[in-house]
């Protein structure tokens, strides 16, 4: 009977030993958790004490490991910085902050014209040596293109290449989050990007010490 089973396997030594003595002097009554009792004899239950050999003991352990993995906090990150711009719901910004974003600068010449290489290696090398990260794209693809593919990659600003700044030496820096964009001379450019990346200006400050691009830039 499955009742009296679990009584007799909730038994200690102690009353085993005492069921034993009982069982070989005669009969022995044991009580239920209900209240009944039954009389058992040698013929229903044996006591015996025996000595096992174990050469291996297997348990499962019971282990409270509070972990989480650092993906989880980086898709959290990305998740927080991802939006998108509301005139065109098909153009995404990842707006990383500047010390965060892999790359800082993204170098975009107009088209492939052999003419701006001498001027890309060069802000290339000067960015290089400030310590700022930077890419270059001359794919074929439009500029606008260009520039809406690099903000979903977080890069934060973006130096335009074209025509006139071979012959005037000047770029327009863009500011991703707003598309803003400014102009000035190579160096006066590098020394605020400088400063952005560095965390000494913010892009408010950066406009004031550069004058605003009208989109057109005459070539001398």
């Amino acid at each position: 009977m499955p009742a009296i089973l679990d009584v007799l396997n909730k038994y200690n030594d102690e009353e085993l030993m005492k069921l034993k003595s009982e069982l070989e002097a005669g009969n022995a009554t044991i009580a239920l958790d209900d209240g009944r009792t039954f009389t058992l004899n040698k013929d229903l239950v044996t006591v015996e004490r025996k000595t096992f050999k174990q050469s291996v003991r297997e348990f499962t352990p019971n282990v409270i490991e509070p972990s989480f993995g650092i993906g989880r906090i980086l898709y959290s990150l990305l998740e927080h910085s991802y939006w998108r711009r509301e005139q065109d719901v098909a153009r995404g910004v990842l707006s990383f902050p500047t010390c965060v974003a892999p790359t800082k600068v993204l170098l975009v010449p107009i088209s492939a014209n052999t003419a701006f290489l001498p001027l890309i290696k060069e802000i290339s090398a000067k960015l290089r040596a400030a310590g700022i990260s930077a890419r270059v794209d001359d794919s074929s693809a439009t500029i606008g293109k260009r520039y809406s593919r690099n903000d979903e990659l977080g890069t934060p600003y973006g130096i335009t290449i074209d025509f006139a700044s071979v012959s005037k030496n000047t770029v327009t820096l863009r500011e991703r989050d707003t598309t803003d964009q400014r102009i000035g001379s190579v160096d006066d450019v590098i020394s605020v990007v400088a400063d952005l990346v560095s965390g000494n200006i913010d892009w408010v400050q950066a406009c004031r010490k550069l004058p605003a691009y009208d989109g057109v830039q005459a070539v001398d």
